[in-house]
């Protein structure tokens, strides 16, 4: 049975395109229908406890309410921090977190400052074991200029002909909120800056529909509405400040599920292909 696992309330219909501009001919294969699972800050709480059901407790509420079958409709993602907290999880430095989220199906994560906890060598372990990759646009190699290879500026999913582009941010406060040491090299830069950058690069790649996915709190979620908006970011997912977050803000979707896996958020939207 399970016990105290509370989804986010939230499930906003968003529709891209006019229903007005479809013909006669239409049938409902022109619409396609994706749902959005959204978790983060997990912390390697894949365990039930006393009080919440953890991993197990989370599949089964995405197969029982959200009718969760596995299938390219859903998205997972996570905003990041997926280890450090109980010693299941720190001891492997991540291995069985990531194990969990494996099987889980996610698709993506935003890097989050804990990421860097067991250095960039930790981080590459993990990364050979991940079936998901990381991303973040604002993270800079400073004797390169580029960003490094342990992550991915954006993604571009590809459900029954829609083409979903995902585009991450990692913390610009992670110099202080892991140890300096392990990401000397790097710099994290503008939250602004990197979301007209690579927006527009995931547009002319063919990005239909773009998300928002970063290691941010609820402040600076707010404080990139404008220019998520103004660059055709639909969807904003945080995490950082273990923060509950569902509110549409100016017509941008902001949301933040808590963290250590007691809940999760979900937003649904339907594409039509022919607008």
């Amino acid at each position: 049975m399970t016990k105290l696992i509370f989804p986010i309330c939230l499930t906003f219909i968003l529709v891209f395109g006019s229903c007005e501009n479809k013909s006669s001919d239409n049938d409902e294969n022109d619409i396609v229908n994706i749902v959005v699972l959204y978790t983060n800050d997990e912390h390697g709480w894949m365990e039930p406890t006393n009080d919440f059901d953890g991993a197990p407790g989370l599949m089964e509420l995405w197969k029982t309410q959200e009718a969760y079958d596995g299938s390219d409709k859903y998205l997972i993602i996570s905003g990041g921090d997926m280890w450090t907290g109980p010693a299941v999880s720190t001891w492997f430095q991540g291995e069985s977190m990531v194990e969990v989220m494996n099987a889980m199906e996610y698709d993506v994560s935003a890097i989050g400052n804990h990421e860097f906890d067991f250095k960039i060598e930790g981080l590459n372990n993990r990364l050979e074991q991940m079936n998901f990759p990381l991303i973040s646009a604002n993270i800079i190699n400073k004797s390169t200029d580029e960003i490094p290879n342990f992550v991915k500026p954006y993604i571009i999913k590809e459900i029954e002909g829609v083409n979903v582009g995902i585009i991450g941010l990692a913390s610009i406060h992670t110099p202080y909120t892991t140890a300096p040491v392990n990401v000397v090299d790097f710099e994290f830069t503008s939250y602004s800056e990197a979301i007209e950058e690579y927006s527009l690069k995931a547009k002319n790649e063919g990005a239909d529909v773009l998300i928002l996915v970063g290691h941010i709190c609820e402040y600076e979620m707010e404080e990139l509405v404008t220019i998520a908006k103004a660059n055709g970011i639909s969807i904003i997912g945080g995490g950082h400040c273990h923060q509950v977050v569902a509110k549409d803000l100016n017509g941008v979707i902001l949301i933040q599920a808590g963290a250590n896996m007691k809940a999760y958020a979900k937003v649904e939207f339907n594409y039509n292909k022919l607008t």
